[in-house]
């Protein structure tokens, strides 16, 4: 008889792990290569390869964002979903900006602050509010971008996906066809999050064990890392000419490709046990905790610690020792910014979020 595995709560332990994994990858992918470009530092790309975890990101955000309503059932209404996402992102993103214009703008003075402030002629406020795409000072804010607009549509990939799973796989094909601008491919990634959340309960069931990707697992797996790297491998061995023109013509950049191995890595941790045992630990936990904000202010500190490297070096005898010891406390410094941002500004903002979401009527019901 087939064993389904359902969820016991509205939490997945082991998904905090991954997030936070998958962040700090972000961090030291930064910090490693922001100012040295050497062979090795390009090999170590293969295994922290925060470039792509950007893609991990965004389907690990399709599947969370639709995991209560596929596979918990809960109702759906749209517009508390908006305000449940923007709640969400931009209190935490708003801290970030603002420690990227007060670096920028170092050492501040009252005519700078007018400048910034009054005048807005650095266009602060566009940017903290996202509008029109504005990445002035926060360099990794075009992933926010994606993230929060991609928020919007999600209700109606959720929908699809309720009414008819079997319909998400010509739904990806037309988004991987039509979908060739820069914001709208990240559309494929997060319906491919979407999708696992819809297959969930097959996903988990012994008879997945049955499938031929479950047979071939430790071919897939191996090609899906291989894939997910393949920007860093082509950096260091020329993929050449004939295939790069085939995917320029094809419009398929090197996300898309780390996409569908995100699909399948975020896929075999759903079904595995054993990797969910192996990744919830209290120490990934916590870190998936305050992921965000991890992602947030890394960039902050990474900027300050290489916009004055050279005072930094000076206090070392010897530069890769720097490199080093700085490294730690690049971790140091944004763990504790983030964990200071995660209770002071993440969690009151979703609480009142959640109290105004609580307030609302009843409208925009998408999900029964």
């Amino acid at each position: 008889m087939e064993t389904i595995k359902k969820p016991s709560n509205d939490h997945i332990g082991y998904l905090d792990s991954i997030r936070g994994i998958a962040a700090l990858m972000v961090l030291f992918y930064h910090y490693i290569g922001w100012h040295y470009h050497t062979t090795p530092i390009k090999w170590s790309f293969l295994v922290i390869n925060g470039g792509d975890a950007v893609s991990f990101f965004f389907v690990l955000s399709g599947f969370v964002l639709s995991y209560k309503y596929l596979i918990l059932d809960h109702p759906l209404e749209i517009y508390k979903f908006w305000i449940s996402r923007i709640f969400r992102l931009l209190p935490g993103f708003a801290v970030a900006v603002l420690a990227m214009a007060f670096w920028w703008n170092y050492p501040i003075t009252g005519v700078k602050l007018q400048d910034l402030f009054i005048d807005n002629n650095q266009g602060l406020y566009e940017e903290l509010f996202l509008f029109r795409s504005r990445t002035r000072f926060y360099g990794a804010g075009w992933t926010l971008v994606i993230e929060l607009l991609i928020s919007f549509f999600v209700p109606f990939i959720i929908v699809i996906a309720k009414r008819n799973k079997q319909v998400m796989l010509p739904l990806m094909f037309c988004i991987l066809i039509i979908g060739n601008g820069f914001i709208s491919r990240f559309f494929l990634h997060f319906t491919l999050g979407v999708t696992l959340a819809a297959f969930y309960y097959e996903i988990t069931a012994d008879t997945f064990r049955q499938s031929v990707w479950y047979r071939f697992r430790w071919i897939l797996l191996p090609a899906c890392w291989a894939l997910f790297s393949l920007r860093h491998i082509n950096e260091l061995s020329p993929l050449g000419p004939s295939l790069m023109t085939f995917l320029n013509y094809v419009q398929i950049d090197f996300f898309i490709i780390s996409g569908f191995a995100s699909f399948v890595f975020l896929g075999a941790m759903i079904h595995s046990p054993k990797a969910q045992k192996a990744l919830d630990k209290s120490l990934w936990r916590f870190y998936g905790r305050i992921s965000y904000g991890i992602y947030l202010i890394h960039w902050f500190v990474v900027s300050v610690i290489f916009d004055r490297w050279d005072k930094f070096v000076s206090l070392f005898s010897d530069e890769w020792v720097a490199y080093f010891v700085m490294m730690a406390v690049c971790l140091a410094v944004s763990t504790l910014l983030a964990t200071i941002i995660h209770y002071a500004v993440e969690l009151p903002f979703m609480r009142w979020g959640k109290r105004l979401v609580r307030k609302m009527k009843p409208s925009a019901a998408v999900v029964e």
